[in-house]
Parts: C-alpha cells; sequence; structure tokens
C-alpha cells in the first residue's frame, strides 16, 4: 500500500475584486434611491428611513477591506446588488464543478503530477 500524503494544494477565486469603498459608493446610492422614492412612507412612520454606510464601519465589522466576486458590474448596480448567475441546465456542469477543476488543476500543478 503507498503513504498517502498532500502532494500539493490549489485554490480559485475569481479576479475581479471590490473594495469597501466601491460597496459603499454602491449601497449609498441605493439609500439615496431608496429613501426618495419611499418618501411618503418614511414621512408617515410606516417605514424606516435607511441610513448611509461607510467604509469603516464594513472594515470594523467585517475586517474584510476587499473581496473577490463574480459579476462585479451587477452587485454594484443599484437595481440589482447581486451576482446574476444563470441557472445551469442539469445536463451541463455547474459553476461550482468548473471552479472545482480550476483548483484541482492548480493542486496538480503545484505537485509536479499529471491526471492518470
Amino acid at each position: 500500500m503507498k503513504d498517502i500524503h498532500i502532494a500539493g494544494t490549489g485554490i480559485w477565486y475569481p479576479e475581479d475584486t471590490i473594495s469597501n469603498d466601491e460597496i459603499v459608493l454602491s449601497f449609498n446610492s441605493y439609500v439615496d434611491n431608496f429613501n426618495t422614492n419611499n418618501k411618503d412612507r418614511i414621512d408617515c412612520g410606516e417605514i424606516e428611513k435607511l441610513e448611509y454606510s461607510s467604509t469603516e464601519f464594513i472594515e470594523k465589522a467585517s475586517g474584510i477591506k476587499t473581496r473577490h466576486v463574480i459579476d462585479k458590474k451587477n452587485i454594484l448596480d443599484i437595481n440589482k446588488m447581486m451576482p446574476s448567475v444563470v441557472h445551469e441546465d442539469e445536463s451541463k456542469m455547474s459553476i461550482h464543478a468548473e471552479v472545482g477543476i480550476k483548483a484541482a488543476q492548480k493542486a496538480m500543478d503545484n505537485a509536479g503530477v499529471t491526471p492518470s
């Protein structure tokens, strides 16, 4: 029996990054739109006015300065604020499998091995 060992590791992460400054700019624009569009409901006390966020608050609360993301454009779009990931056809490889394969390829390269 062969000894089992870790010969290499690999990780995959999206190339795009979003900074706290970018998140704050997007979120605060959303807050402006929300408060403007809901002014009457806010004024009568039906709903609360949204408050601005800040880069400092996000960093203090999360410790995160930047994050790697899929679909930066839609995450920062104040009308979406989330990635737009197509629901995959079950007959096709999922995005999770695709990035898993990329990480596995990096691990194999790191270990200096090839699939056999």
